[in-house]
């Protein structure tokens, strides 16, 4: 490649040919403003080299090349024996479109300026006689990519040639080809996607809209290749990942910073570097507490929006004394004071004020005051050890000559307050922007400005006046695009760092809160979006692939209304998704199960129970994610079998193959799908290794599949296999005692448990699983320890003191 003839620019300048690290965007900034995110890429900077290769460049780091072509700024990579990983793109790999054209002006010709210890600068020719300036950020085991000197309001597309499967983007995973964007709420307006491998999508704005667009990702998976790519933008975003180009770039941008390619040595190398990358590029995630992986209950799951307080009281008893040990329950809404339905109603910003007054006038039907003694709502959580949660938004009702309802009866005077100190997201004009349409409440609304330290701290403390024990986070914002998707991160981390529990439903990349959640998992056969139960596997493993596995598939049974427990088809409906959720990190309930008759009540009694009691694994899987960066609490099986391609297409309604691995050693396989009335069984594919069903005990040698495997009602539908290990507890809802439970599926594994505070390593040095000749040590006091054999699995159960070590030897029969 030929230099241009303009000097080299010493590496102290090079900083100058980026936007400052971590600047604070003014509240003008166009629609590709952003948090930067060039650096904190993973590896040192020292060690890569930039060599001429004939009309091009070669960018070598630890674990590639990245071939640069003179030709068109043609771009690709592989690894450094040469097997390919992402080509060029046939035809440029930039394009731009500056305010008011037309087309797209390719990259023509790309020079290098100069190639220093942290970065490579090269200026690119477009077509038509523009120009711009990319900065290349070599890193040991990764590229970040930046492209500066553009218009204001430009469109900025950089792209390699296909790369496929690929899996992730957050939410808009879940979309499905052709008309992925005709407007939010998404049910009628978005097709769920058949499958989670992402080929064939194609996205111009990927913001949060409210509805199903609310965890904003461009993070992608190549598992195929143990490459990864993120483009980090508060923005406008763009996403192609079709047969001919695999694409990233922004709209209404001067240019890009944040661009990012992983190439790992295996797949959770990337997630590991991935999630430097993000904390780098200030999203920062928080460390889940095991509270809120104890069995859950929700209001609107029972109740549906009219929530008042003896219906949730007598529905948290009901649970409580048929056997459930719940550990959290949620009050979404209602709880505000006014009319339910009235506009003039208080909202979840209505800091401190129950609605425990009587108003006259009032004709809801329901009961005047909803709430009239709140302090005996929170003793009757408190003294049964059930986190008290309410629903939380960043948005407040706007003044009465901007649209909006406020009320000073209802909201009193917090949204003027946020106004008066300049906390509310505002315009070039210095005025409160102005949502026109949110899900609630009606009319027009301010939002509070995330990126301001002293409104999240402001907004914090007066959640204090509410006195729970944290949030239901369910902003639903719906137009105009605001282009700020990071606006939630630093108000959820806040939360969670005031000691909190946060259900997490808007963020972008990070996870700022104990789990994230999908929303409106509507009883229905799939004639649109939310009505899709097919939606939901795919949902949930496309953000497993986006580096967060603490998931909540939404309350068992859906939301209600669309049917009543005497409906057959509702009944199947609620037995199958029990089953489903059972083998999720986080249980939920909304309607009653003993409303469904005495069978379902007892399958899905002992679903819960055996979900409880799987808490300190789950909970270990969670911390495990948090440390790494890899999903492993709800990780989908191209992830953990990244080499076996039979696991790249399994997640499709055409055969609804729905499996994950729940931790390490449990393999998920329910029978899922709008076939939920009439499916009794599904082909299941085990990968390589001993699998044993958990129900029978039988044992499979992967890789096999099963045809027309049958799981009947009350079934866990799963295999232990992996690891081949689980630590249970002893008793429902505590975790005061401990059981490890040894499954004989390999004799060479380690396996190790941390309940955030203490580790435990169980070692598989036995030679055989004969139990006359099996002996468990607890190797932190070297002595024996007494064990039991399952009759049905023949898992080996024993006490297991947190934070001691265990071996098994012998064996041998």
């Amino acid at each position: 490649m030929r230099r241009t003839l303009l000097p080299a620019l010493p590496l102290a300048l090079l900083p100058a040919l980026l936007p400052p690290a971590q600047a604070a965007q003014p509240a003008d900034a166009g629609r590709g403003a952003g948090v930067p995110g060039v650096a904190g890429s993973a590896g040192s900077p020292a060690g890569y080299r930039v060599a001429e290769r004939g009309r091009g460049l070669v960018v070598t780091g630890a674990t590639y090349r990245m071939t640069i072509a003179e030709d068109g700024f043609r771009y690709g990579f592989e690894r450094r024996d040469g097997t390919a990983v992402a080509p060029p793109h046939a035809v440029s790999g930039l394009r731009v479109k500056g305010p008011g054209d037309a087309e797209f002006a390719d990259a023509e010709s790309a020079r290098l300026v100069t190639a220093g210890r942290s970065a490579a600068v090269l200026d690119v020719r477009l077509a038509g006689g523009g120009s711009a300036r990319v900065v290349l950020r070599p890193r040991a085991r990764a590229v970040g990519v930046a492209v500066t000197g553009l218009p204001a309001s430009s469109t900025v597309d950089l792209r390699t040639g296909h790369v496929g499967p690929a899996y992730g983007l957050g939410d808009h995973g879940s979309f499905g080809d052709g008309r992925p964007e005709t407007g939010t709420p998404c049910s009628g307006k978005v097709e769920a996607r058949p499958r989670a491998e992402l080929t064939g999508l194609v996205l111009d704005n990927v913001t949060n809209q409210g509805s199903c667009k609310r965890f904003v990702s461009t993070f992608a998976v190549f598992p195929r290749q143990s490459f990864a790519e993120v483009l980090f933008a508060e923005g406008q975003k763009r996403v192609g990942l079709t047969e001919t180009e695999n694409r990233l770039g922004v709209a209404g941008a001067a240019g890009v910073d944040g661009l990012h390619y992983f190439l790992g040595t295996d797949v959770k190398q990337l997630y590991a570097d991935y999630r430097r990358a993000r904390h780098a590029a200030g999203y920062a995630d928080v460390r889940p507490r095991p509270r809120m992986f104890e069995l859950g209950w929700e209001a609107y799951g029972a109740l549906g929006w009219n929530t008042y307080q003896s219906s949730v009281e007598e529905t948290v008893r009901d649970f409580l004394d048929h056997g459930y040990p719940l550990g959290w329950g949620v009050v979404g809404s209602g709880f505000w004071p006014g009319e339910r339905g009235n506009p003039a109603e208080g909202t979840t910003n209505s800091f401190g004020m129950w609605d425990d007054t009587a108003e006259e006038g009032r004709d809801d039907g329901l009961p005047n005051p909803r709430y009239p003694d709140p302090d005996a709502l929170k003793r009757l959580f408190a003294e049964n050890d059930v986190a008290l949660l309410l629903g939380a938004r960043n948005n407040f009702k706007a003044a009465r000559d901007d649209g909006g309802n406020h009320n000073p009866v209802t909201d009193a005077g917090f949204m003027e307050e946020a106004r008066r100190r300049g906390y509310l997201l505002a315009g070039a004009d210095g005025e409160p922007v102005k949502v026109s349409r949110a899900q609630f409440p009606s009319g027009a609304s301010y939002v509070l400005d995330g990126r301001n330290p002293e409104a999240v701290d402001w907004y914090v403390a007066q959640t204090r006046k509410w006195g729970v024990d944290g949030w239901k986070e369910d902003t639903m914002l719906y137009s105009p695009d605001l282009w700020r998707d990071g606006n939630w991160n630093a108000l959820l981390k806040a939360l969670h760092d005031a000691g909190d529990a946060v259900m997490v439903r808007n963020t972008a990349y990070a996870l700022p809160g104990d789990w994230a959640r999908i929303n409106d998992t509507i009883y229905g056969t799939g004639a649109v979006y939310h009505e899709d139960p097919d939606r939901m596997p795919v949902n949930l493993l496309n953000l497993a692939a986006s580096g967060h596995g603490n998931l909540y598939p939404d309350f068992v049974g859906g939301t209600p209304g669309k049917a009543e427990p005497t409906d057959p088809a509702y009944r199947a409906y609620f037995a199958r998704n029990v089953q489903f959720n059972a083998l999720t990190p986080v249980l939920g309930f909304g309607v009653q199960p003993w409303r469904f008759g005495d069978d379902v009540a007892a399958d899905t009694r002992k679903l819960a129970l055996w979900h409880d009691s799987l808490h300190p694994y789950i909970y270990d899987a969670v911390l495990d994610g948090h440390a790494s960066g890899f999903p492993y609490a709800m990780t989908p099986l191209h992830l953990a079998y990244p080499r076996d391609e039979r696991t790249y297409g399994l997640v499709d309604e055409s055969t609804r193959n729905y499996q994950w691995m729940l931790g390490e050693s449990l393999l998920a396989a329910p029978v899922w799908g709008a076939d939920f009335a009439t499916a009794t069984g599904r082909d299941v594919y085990l990968p390589a290794g001993t699998w044993i069903d958990v129900n029978t005990g039988e044992r499979h040698q992967g890789p096999v599949t099963l045809t027309d495997h049958r799981v009947a009602g009350g079934d866990v539908p799963a295999f232990v296999g992996g690891k081949g290990v689980l630590v249970r507890r002893a008793e429902a809802g505590s975790s005061a005692r401990l059981l490890a439970q040894v499954f004989p599926v390999t004799r060479d594994s380690v396996y190790s448990y941390g309940d955030g505070k203490r580790t435990s390593r169980i070692v598989n040095a036995n030679a055989g699983w004969h139990p006359e000749s099996l002996k468990v040590l607890d190797t932190t006091t070297g002595r024996a320890v007494g064990f039991s054999v399952d009759p049905v699995t023949g898992a080996v159960a024993f006490p297991l003191r947190a934070g001691h070590d265990y071996r098994l030897v012998g064996g041998r029969s």
